[in-house]
């Protein structure tokens, strides 16, 4: 009776539990199924990331106890989908495998959205103990737990997790028009596209903070390659992204967002995924896929050839200086010969909208060509026709009349985003034509460039021109020594201009001449006297000596302070009269002739014989001083 009421109650006949032997065969201690991508194989059960609107195919496999083949199982169906380990959601639906029938099966899904980690989640009838799943057919249960020892619903995961990501960043947008001005406030927008570039990745939410802007043209010599910049994160909400930013330095970049976090290796658990390199995207492209058949795990995207110019130029330490900061300049064609001149200086600097120096603004790198104006008064030239042009050393002769001078300058005169630039200038001075004291004011100055940055400052600074020439009156004397003043002279002319308005104020006149006045502003800086000679119808005069120089010819280099230089003329022959030419050589600017072109300044001497030996009318029509005590001079035309 005992044995007949235990195997009533399925039972063996000693009342302990019945176990079938099939039942044995049902036991797994990592649940008996897997997947992996249907490429792949037993050996290598990993599925690699995917693409948000991809329809790949997976391996559903049913495992050996051991793990390492496939097989059926007797009477045992199960169910799988996909599933969201972040948030715990479905993301296909059910899908039904008889292990009794096939040990593996293919089974295709669609990525939808962007998912960090998603795996096969596997629905089977069992009971566990704590180590070992007791499989059982599925409607042999009609509910779920995740208590011990119990027969249920029971849910265990793939061995192996996946992501989903977006294929790229595209549709870069700017809220201003381009190009850019260098730290100036925009927003930029960005979308995280799907694989077949339809509307922004739904579930792609994540803030990112690796954006590279990197200057396009790497054989550019540039101060930045590499940009520092203001961007710091760009947020996503299904799939759109944007930021408010700047960029503080120009250039023509490759503006690029990266996200070297979705796709998470220690996260997902199994190398293989994706291609973790770097250079993956650059190789092979941001939806391409290696050697191994897999994905880059970076997500990325660019918007190349981003034109980012400067917001203003500033013009600063200008100057506007006679010569070597005299009081004034003489007249004087600095095209012939490269001194005597008023210096204009400045520095440019291509600053951003945060009046920052954008030292990619360099010559090799990203400077352009440039335009400068310089705004002038009208000049008074008198007597009219005197002078011409207005020259600046380097450029092509202006006209007089001209009141706003315009320079073309290329992109080499900037380095690290400055300009230094020096300007030399002065007008084309006539030796035969003498010009009355003039102002030159620069009232402002102007500068753009070939995107129309722009840049201007006032100036309104003067520089003061002379006509000058180095002058002597003639000389006779009786002596056989005497000392010739040399003068230093500039021009004006008081029946025209008010001398006094130009600095000629209680200035000595000219001993011999009217509307020249002896200058005594000139220092040796201003120009000296180079050479002195001697000449008797051409051909130096031996018997002449010239400050203790007995050829007829002093070269030494001599100064003329206060516009006076005195040198000591002595004659050691004994014919008498003896008439000599004295030749004198000096800078251009000091070179006046009123018949001769190049000029020639020179003075004449007579000696003449002493008071004993003769006296009364000059033989070339002078009344000559016979007292030899008296150094009386007299000009003399010959």
């Amino acid at each position: 009776l005992d044995i007949y009421n235990n195997e009533k109650v399925v039972k063996n006949f000693d009342n302990s539990a019945r176990e079938c032997p099939v039942c044995l065969n049902l036991r797994y201690e990592k649940g008996g199924f897997d997947a992996w991508d249907a490429w792949r194989n037993i050996t290598d059960r990993n599925i690699s990331t995917k693409l948000v609107g991809e329809t790949f195919d997976l391996t559903i496999a049913s495992l050996n106890r051991d793990n390492t083949a496939t097989e059926t199982k007797e009477n045992i169906d199960i169910q799988f989908t996909l599933y969201n380990q972040d948030n715990n959601t479905y993301l296909a639906n059910w899908s039904k495998f008889d292990a009794n029938q096939s040990e593996t099966i293919n089974q295709s899904f669609t990525a939808t959205s962007a998912q960090r980690k998603v795996s096969v989640l596997f629905k089977v009838c069992a009971d566990y103990n704590g180590t070992v799943y007791t499989l059982y057919p599925y409607n042999d249960c009609n509910s779920e737990c995740d208590t011990l020892d119990t027969k249920c619903w029971r849910f265990f995961n793939s061995s192996d997790a996946f992501a989903v990501r977006p294929k790229y960043f595209t549709d870069f947008e700017f809220n201003t028009t381009l190009p850019l001005k260098a730290a100036q406030p925009f927003r930029l927008s960005v979308k995280a596209t799907d694989l077949n570039d339809d509307d922004p990745t739904s579930d792609y939410n994540t803030t990112l903070s690796t954006i590279d802007i990197n200057i396009s043209d790497t054989t550019k010599l540039c101060a930045f390659m590499h940009f520092d910049h203001n961007i710091s994160s760009i947020r996503f909400d299904d799939g759109q992204g944007a930021t408010e930013s700047n960029i503080t330095e120009v250039g023509e970049v490759n503006i690029t967002v990266i996200d070297n976090h979705w796709v998470d290796w220690n996260n997902l658990g199994r190398d293989g995924e994706c291609n973790n390199s770097s250079e993956c995207v650059a190789v092979y492209g941001p939806d391409g896929k290696d050697s191994n058949n897999v994905y880059c795990c970076n997500i990325e995207g660019s918007i190349n050839s981003v034109t980012i110019i400067p917001d203003h130029f500033t013009i600063t330490n200008t100057s506007f200086n006679n010569y070597m900061n005299h009081p004034f300049t003489y007249l004087h064609n600095i095209n012939n010969f490269y001194d005597m001149f008023s210096e204009l200086n400045m520095t440019i600097s291509a600053e951003n909208y945060s009046n920052e120096l954008t030292k990619n603004y360099s010559s090799g790198c990203y400077a352009k060509s440039t335009q400068l104006h310089l705004s002038l008064q009208n000049l008074n030239i008198t007597p009219s026709g005197t002078l011409n042009h207005l020259i600046v050393l380097g450029f092509s002769p202006f006209d007089i009349n001209e009141t706003n001078l315009t320079f073309d300058f290329d992109e080499s005169i900037f380095t690290n985003g400055n300009a230094i630039l020096n300007f030399a200038i002065n007008f084309d001075r006539n030796s035969t034509q003498a010009v009355n004291p003039f102002d030159l004011n620069i009232t402002q100055i102007d500068l753009n460039d070939t995107d129309q940055i722009e840049g201007n400052t006032s100036l309104n600074q003067s520089v003061r021109f002379y006509y000058g020439r180095l002058h002597a009156p003639d000389y006779r004397t009786a002596q056989d020594s005497l000392t010739t003043p040399i003068y230093v002279e500039v021009f004006c002319d008081p029946s025209v201009i008010t001398c006094s308005n130009f600095g000629i104020n209680d200035w000595n006149e000219s001993v011999d001449d009217i509307n020249w006045w002896i200058n005594p502003l000139h220092t040796d800086s201003d120009g000296n006297i180079t050479e002195i000679n001697a000449t008797l119808i051409d051909v130096l005069d031996n018997m002449i000596t010239i400050n203790g120089s007995t050829t007829g010819r002093d070269t030494n280099i001599h100064t003329l302070p206060q516009g006076i230089y005195i040198p000591t003329i002595e004659y050691t022959g004994t014919a008498r009269p003896h008439q000599v030419r004295i030749f004198l050589s000096a800078g251009e600017w000091l070179m006046y002739h009123p018949f001769f072109e190049p000029a020639k300044v020179y003075y004449n001497i007579i000696f003449e014989g002493s008071s004993s030996d003769w006296g009364g009318t000059g033989d070339l029509g002078q009344i000559v001083d016979l007292n030899a005590s008296q150094n009386s001079s007299y000009r003399i035309e010959w």
